[in-house]
């Protein structure tokens, strides 16, 4: 959704970020594919950026279970 500005603003970071996350519960080649296109639309900066993003988003997740 992010990825494409589907009901939300489109933002490739919290894009990347969520995908991020699906690809550590599931190693699709789907989701595999959406990361590597995300990857080719954003500069090294922001795909660091997005990495500590999943990450926050993983701990907060991990926090309510």
């Amino acid at each position: 959704m992010y990825k494409n500005g589907e009901g939300v603003p489109q933002d490739y970071l919290k894009a990347y970020a969520w995908i991020n996350l699906a690809v550590i519960d599931r190693d699709t080649d789907y989701i595999v594919k959406l990361q590597d296109d995300l990857r080719e639309m954003m500069s090294p900066s922001q795909i660091s950026e997005a990495q500590k993003l999943s990450s926050e988003l993983f701990n907060r997740i991990e926090s309510h279970t």
